[in-house]
């Protein structure tokens, strides 16, 4: 009994750790810009954080190969990669995660989105739920090369 507690204790200071790590690595942006973001490998994932306003409306839209030609005035990508936003998090923690519904294309585990091909519109719509959006991104390995860009932008409503 002991061993396992011990086992429990190491694996959650263990997660904590990661999710610190994570909350110092995320990336800001602001509602309005647009920031590009690379890929270099399939395990990749970039987090992105916005500060919000409790009640308001944004929406989050991703660029990447499966929508570079169709936003290419606004987000002039280099070597596109195809992305899916996997998740929009009211925090770090994944329970925290608004619900499909705020995406307009479910990705293929439906609990998350993506932008499909084409598409100049969001990848998402929330009524933000906290003062902190949390924004996922990672690449699609089923379709990339590496390194490849991609373009992310949240606009308040």
């Amino acid at each position: 009994m002991k061993s396992l507690k011990t086992f429990l204790t190491s694996t959650g200071l263990i997660l904590m750790a990661s999710l610190s790590l994570a909350a110092q690595a995320a990336k800001p942006i602001a509602p309005g810009t647009v920031l590009a973001g690379t890929f270099l490998d399939k395990g990749q994932k970039d987090v992105w954080v916005f500060d919000a306003e409790a009640g308001a409306t944004y929406e989050i839209t991703v660029v990447d190969g499966y929508n570079s030609k169709a936003n290419a005035a606004e987000f002039p990508l280099k070597n596109p990669i195809h992305a899916t936003l996997t998740r929009v998090q009211k925090d770090l923690d994944a329970s925290m995660a608004y619900d499909p519904s705020v995406y307009t294309t479910l990705n293929d585990d439906k609990n998350g989105g993506w932008t499909p091909s084409k598409a100049s519109g969001p990848v998402a719509r929330i009524s933000a739920a906290g003062t902190k959006v949390y924004v996922i991104v990672a690449p699609d390995s089923k379709k990339n090369t590496y390194p490849g860009d991609y373009g992310i932008k949240v606009v308040k409503r």
